[in-house]
């Protein structure tokens, strides 16, 4: 499914106060920041699921994803940056009364008290993995089978004891394979089609059903889906990534692109990887290359965008998606490559980076106007009112930015400039600010007074060298392979930010630094870290 397509997905507006775009949506941002961390991945693999008389509750292999029934609205997700002891979540149970929220995971037992959004540690059965949680409303006591042993508590205390098993009408959530296929309202029992690859059908893993009879239903591998008593017919549930995360954060007009990067693992991505767009108005949708014409991977190394098309560089050459469509062409240059590594969008002209040189691209008539560098292998790019900065293999190149297409460019126009490290990993530049990202560490240059200054890598306060770099209008953001690393200039600042911090996992390999918040991109997920709410 690709944005703007006719397909019916769940109105779900709340998940855009996670991306925060917009003045008005951000400032309803406090209501997930508790902690000032937000944590996207791929729950796409449902386990278990638990209904409440207002929220539907799906845990994954990644964390427990929340849908308020009432609102039709996602809420934050639950994850380890919320303190699971582990992502993959092997059960759920809720407590009708209180609504506090039981979890098992494959390390351990957890409560999640809903009215104060925090996770708390269960005490008793040892941490591993949780075969089976069962609720028993009447006596108000919750049951976990552990290493096969089972283990009870009262639902509002944090310790188990090892206990008989529960009765026989103790509830939670339902295998869809114990059901009578004559008890369920739809046709096939165990298979839907997909919503996110149309191609394919997916097998239905767990249920449970609110009050007014409606059963919410986890599929494995395309999230969760609705059948509404009223309206007879299967409505996806769509939210979160669609493969791994590491790759490109972009944001356009109608919304957010997350780009996956690497390779699926099988044993927990038996589905293809999909690129995830967060539309505006809260929907979620995918796009799947071999159902995409024109999208041949969704493994992408570079990004860009301006206004509602999105750009994205990988081996297969450059792809644009606009209007609905994707296209793709291969790059020829001389010799010939097809691989694009680095891209940015200037007003009516998009600088592309290949394995083999920069060309500038005439985005109206989609028609290369200028090539430079020829023969360098392009790493970074970055634009400022009046000069681009290439990074390469071999150093810094710095050429005019001329406002006329194409004017002023001569094959000679880019000129190598100093910086400390030869192969250039990323770039950043804002007003007369410049950083730049190298194997041996940071190298940041005032443009007013013409002056460098360099932080070495394992040295100092930069514990690893930087892999990825962002600059809002307070900070440089450097990411590593051991954590978000946040340096205020003005006061010299510095502060590491790890997994246990909140940060999805490791290494940071790509930044978007937004109006009052950074997002983090991970082979693990996504974070978005709310700084200026953050209490440190």
């Amino acid at each position: 499914m690709i944005p703007g397509a006719a397909t019916v997905v769940a109105s779900i507006v709340t998940v855009w106060v996670l991306i925060g775009a917009s003045s008005a949506i951000g400032q309803r941002v406090n209501r997930f920041d508790p902690e000032d961390w937000v944590t996207l991945r791929d729950f796409r693999f449902v386990t278990s699921v638990a209904v409440s008389n207002e929220i539907a509750y799906f845990g994954t292999t990644a964390g427990v994803e929340r849908l308020d029934t009432l609102r039709d609205q996602w809420l934050a997700p639950i994850t380890s940056a919320d303190g699971l002891p582990n992502e993959r979540v092997t059960a759920v149970v809720v407590d009708p009364t209180g609504g506090d929220l039981w979890i098992g995971t494959a390390r351990g037992v957890s409560r999640y008290a809903e009215f104060i959004g925090e996770v708390e540690r269960v005490f008793g059965p040892p941490p591993t993995f949780v075969e089976e949680l069962r609720i028993d409303p009447d006596a108000g006591t919750v049951f976990a089978r552990v290493g096969g042993g089972w283990w009870s508590a009262r639902v509002g205390s944090p310790a188990m004891e090892r206990s008989p098993p529960p009765p026989g009408d103790a509830r939670g959530s339902i295998d869809v394979d114990v059901i009578d296929p004559f008890d369920l309202p739809w046709t096939d029992p165990l298979y839907v089609d997909s919503e996110i690859d149309r191609s394919q059908s997916v097998r239905l893993t767990q249920l449970d059903r609110d009050l007014r009879g409606d059963f919410y239903v986890g599929t494995w591998g395309d999230n969760g889906r609705l059948w509404g008593r009223a309206r007879l017919e299967w409505e996806p549930l769509l939210f979160g990534l669609g493969g791994r995360g590491g790759g490109p954060i972009v944001e356009t007009t109608n919304g957010m692109w997350f780009v996956p990067i690497g390779r699926p693992r099988a044993r927990t991505e038996p589905a293809p990887v999909a690129i995830a767009f967060a539309h505006r108005d809260g929907r979620w949708s995918y796009a799947v290359p071999r159902s995409e014409p024109g999208l041949p991977t969704a493994l992408a190394t570079s990004a860009s965008a301006s206004g509602d098309t999105l750009y994205l560089g990988s081996d297969y050459g450059l792809t644009r998606y606009a209007e609905g469509e994707w296209t793709t062409r291969g790059w020829n240059t001389d010799p010939p490559s097809d691989a694009v590594t680095a891209l940015h969008v200037d007003g009516p002209r998009l600088w592309v980076g290949t394995s083999r040189g920069l060309t500038l691209w005439d985005r109206d008539t989609d028609h290369p106007t200028a090539h430079f560098l020829t023969g360098r292998s392009i790493t970074a790019l970055a634009v400022s009112a009046d000069a681009v900065f290439v990074g390469t293999s071999l150093g810094l190149y710095v050429g005019p930015r001329d406002a006329t297409a194409g004017a002023g460019f001569a094959p000679d126009s880019f000129v190598r400039t100093e910086s400390r490290g030869s192969r250039i990993r990323a770039l950043a530049v804002r007003d007369t600010l410049l950083v730049v990202a190298t194997g041996v560490g940071l190298g940041v240059f005032n443009r007013s007074s013409g002056e460098w200054r360099f932080v070495a890598a394992v040295e100092g306060r930069l514990e690893a060298p930087p892999l990825a770099v962002a600059i809002d209008d307070r900070q440089v953001w450097v990411g590593t392979d051991r954590g978000l690393v946040r340096w205020r200039l003005t006061t010299d600042e510095w502060d590491v930010y790890r997994p246990s911090d909140g940060l999805a996992g490791l290494p940071v390999q790509h930044l978007l630094a937004a109006e009052d918040a950074v997002w983090v991109s991970t082979p693990d997920g996504v974070s978005r870290f709310g700084w200026r709410q953050a209490r440190r």
